[in-house]
């Protein structure tokens, strides 16, 4: 009796074991180990403040507000949250009737086109044309002089084409604008 409890005791372990390394080498069951250091992850970039100027367009004339955010050198992360700065003072200021966010940036290969999509339209279709360049162009300009190196905007509602009955939104915008300062 003891001899058979003793055997059973070593056999039982042993079957489970082999059951389960047969498992694994089925990959019926698969263990991913990564390495979750966030050292690591974040070694790439760094985190600091840095002081943007914000810009919107009321009445007749370009205004700015300097913010202090938070600066990743992630470009994605860098724009996603500037715009979604700017969005919010453009609320703030009473410049839009809904308050909009920016749900997704994406970058095309060369860094040099991103597109931007938007929740809800940023411009209202009631606006003047005149309104509507400049409130543009008040985020063309805030972005332009944050220092991030890209070259043109794609304007998007859910991920498709921003559509306006008076401006082109089919054609990424410059971000150098279209207003000649002097």
């Amino acid at each position: 009796m003891f001899l058979k409890l003793k055997t059973f005791l070593i056999l039982l372990p042993c079957f489970v074991f082999g059951i389960f390394f047969f498992l694994i080498h089925q990959e019926w069951i698969i263990f991913n180990f990564k390495n979750n250091n966030s050292l690591d992850q974040n070694a790439n970039y760094s985190v600091s403040r840095k002081n943007v100027k914000i810009y919107y367009w009321r009445e007749g004339k370009f205004f700015s507000d300097t913010i202090s955010i938070i600066w990743k050198n992630d470009l994605v992360e860098d724009l996603k949250h500037l715009i979604n700065v700017w969005l919010g003072v453009v609320y703030e200021e009473q410049l839009t009737e809904r308050k909009s966010s920016l749900e997704f940036v994406s970058i095309t290969q060369g860094q040099q086109e991103v597109h931007l999509s938007f929740d809800s339209s940023i411009i209202q279709p009631e606006w003047p044309i005149f309104k509507k360049w400049n409130f543009l162009e008040s985020l063309l300009k805030t972005v332009r002089e944050s220092s991030v190196d890209v070259k043109f905007l794609v304007f998007l509602i859910r991920h498709k084409i921003m559509k306006d009955a008076h401006l082109d939104f089919s054609k990424p915008w410059s971000i150098d604008g279209f207003i000649c300062e002097e």
